[in-house]
């Protein structure tokens, strides 16, 4: 998240063979051995929070786009396999500027064929923005996001915040220039306070692809408790408001970010967002 705004990797995964199939028993985990890949007969509808049997191994014989072989569907998914334009099919509404680039790619992708590219270039005169929205239900009691993300290339003068939720303000995910993960929640306007509040995880990316799960619960203290895993480990958790998480905006991509020394460009496959 940027203040004009208000908000590694291990081995190449393959999201079809490591999607949950619900929510139940969200950030409770279970198992000491969160982190592994549950068995294809794992039993269908119970998902626990962390790795094992957060992560449901879909059936060898499975062929075509992931997003149609879930069942029951998510929320929200996006495999960038089934040709939907970006504008009006994947997201309600995309903003760029100042030479920021969000588009399809057809090469590299976590699953063939297809994957979603952010590159915001060095040089710009003005902040630059590369994002796609998509609304989330005005109310809802705890959501997963799931995704495969890449950073194909590190920019310098500037983290790029990567994903995010967004309505007046926003929660989200950034990476630094030294590739560590950090949590961003931008904080309500007040005299002399700060304008972020930010978490760092353990989480530093390399140059693969990584499978991230962002587990949220809303409290009835109106706060949200959140839980990220990256490949199956937690690297992070935090509170946070939730209010920029209740009928905000999904947002992949870059909401804003100051002119560049050095470019970012950011690889995205296999969104998938659960509600409840």
């Amino acid at each position: 998240m940027k203040r004009s705004v208000a908000i590694g990797l291990a081995s190449a995964v393959t999201v079809a063979c490591s999607i949950m199939t619900s929510l139940d028993g969200l950030n409770e985990p279970t198992s000491a051995d969160a982190g592994r890949h549950a068995p294809a007969a794992a039993p269908e509808g119970r998902i626990d929070a962390g790795g094992s049997d957060a992560r449901v191994d879909a059936p060898e014989a499975a062929t075509g786009p992931m997003c149609d072989s879930l069942s029951p569907a998510p929320y929200f998914c996006e495999d960038f396999d089934r040709g939907r334009a970006l504008l009006g099919g994947t997201f309600t509404t995309i903003t760029t500027s100042s030479g920021g680039v969000i588009a399809l790619a057809d090469a590299g992708s976590a699953s063939a064929p297809g994957s979603l590219s952010v590159v915001l270039p060095a040089g710009s005169s003005t902040a630059m923005v590369a994002y796609g929205l998509r609304p989330l239900p005005a109310t809802f009691s705890k959501a997963a996001l799931e995704m495969n993300f890449r950073v194909e290339e590190v920019g310098a003068s500037d983290e790029h915040d990567f994903i995010s939720i967004f309505k007046d303000r926003s929660v989200g995910l950034e990476v630094r220039a030294d590739g560590v993960v950090v949590v961003d929640e931008d904080l309500p306007a007040s005299d002399g306070g700060p304008d972020e509040n930010k978490t760092v995880s353990t989480l530093v990316l390399g140059a693969g692809w990584v499978h991230l799960r962002w587990e949220i619960k809303i409290l009835p203290s109106g706060r949200a408790s959140s839980v990220v895993f990256a490949d199956g480990k937690e690297v992070v958790s935090f509170s946070s408001s939730s209010g920029p998480l209740l009928g905000g905006s999904l947002t992949v991509g870059e909401r804003s970010i100051v002119p560049l020394t050095k470019p970012w460009r950011s690889r995205y496959d296999d969104i998938v967002l659960w509600v409840e």
